[in-house]
């Protein structure tokens, strides 16, 4: 920095790192300013992907509950009615006695079943 050589910083020696020192705060507070737009940017689209979520959930639902608790159709508002596809059996084995056995034939008579 003592360019001169005598052991002492004059103005003119400063005047170099001065001007770097300022160049390097105008380049600060464009990173800063840089920094601010990525991060509200970050903020929008985090929130957009939230809504956007929330709009698709809502908009691909094809029924809804009426007042009076029935399920319907979304587009019709007719309720959806069900219908029994068969008798589905769950049993578990226990020891020696073959529970499946016992609870199919209670189930096949309960409902006049040929096994």
């Amino acid at each position: 920095l003592d360019i001169v050589g005598d052991g002492k910083l004059d103005l003119s020696e400063l005047a170099p790192l001065v001007k770097q020192y300022n160049e390097l705060l105008k380049d600060n507070n464009a990173l800063r300013k840089n920094q601010k737009l990525l991060g509200a940017t970050t903020i929008f689209f985090g929130i957009a992907t939230i809504v956007a979520t929330v709009i698709a959930i809502m908009e691909s639902k094809e029924t809804v509950i009426c007042s009076d608790g029935l399920l319907a159709s979304k587009n019709t508002g007719i309720p959806v009615i069900t219908q029994s596809m068969g008798v589905h059996i769950v049993s578990e084995l226990h020891g020696d006695y073959d529970y499946e056995t016992a609870e199919v034939k209670r189930v096949a008579a309960t409902y006049k079943l040929n096994i």
